[in-house]
């Protein structure tokens, strides 16, 4: 059996406490498919993209190895955003067409305060296999708080 790596990371944002491989060594090739699943991992669970230029992220990947260079929050914002939130509207409309002629969906709808305390409402569609699609978020601060007074702007929004 091969000897055992150990990585300890601690700072302020976050702590990886132990990571273990068996292997010496490791290798990792972004391939165009596998780049584009990293870039829309990060987009769908890391949006602000604060992660990539976290000191434990770059020690994390130095580690499974040394030739991997992470792209900074300013790469990932540009053109690589726009790709990919294309490509994400692109397989939300292709599902959302497969499902219309099959059966229904279910709309929800989600209320909450950013950090400029803007009141937002973010809608999702949720498939009769039960998968979520988020469909978009929007301000509706000029709004008033009741149901009778959003739901134009909620119509506006699904067409």
């Amino acid at each position: 059996m091969l000897p055992a790596k150990h990585i300890h990371i601690d700072d302020d944002s976050a702590s990886i406490l132990s990571f273990r491989t068996n292997s010496t060594s490791s290798s990792f090739n972004l391939s165009h498919r596998s780049s584009e699943s990293y870039y829309q991992s990060s987009i769908s669970k890391f949006a602000s993209f604060q992660w990539v230029n976290n000191p434990s992220t770059h020690a994390l990947f130095h580690w499974l190895n040394l030739k991997l260079k992470l792209p900074d929050r300013k790469q990932l914002a540009g053109p690589i955003l726009d790709q990919a939130i294309k490509s994400i509207k692109q397989l939300r409309k292709e599902k959302l067409n497969q499902v219309h002629k099959q059966a229904g969906i279910t709309l929800s709808f989600n209320g909450w305060k950013n950090i400029v305390n803007q009141e937002l409402l973010g809608i999702m569609i949720i498939l009769p296999s039960g998968e979520t699609l988020i469909w978009k978020a929007v301000d509706i601060s000029d709004q008033r708080g009741r149901a009778i007074d959003v739901i134009p702007k909620i119509e506006r929004n699904i067409k």
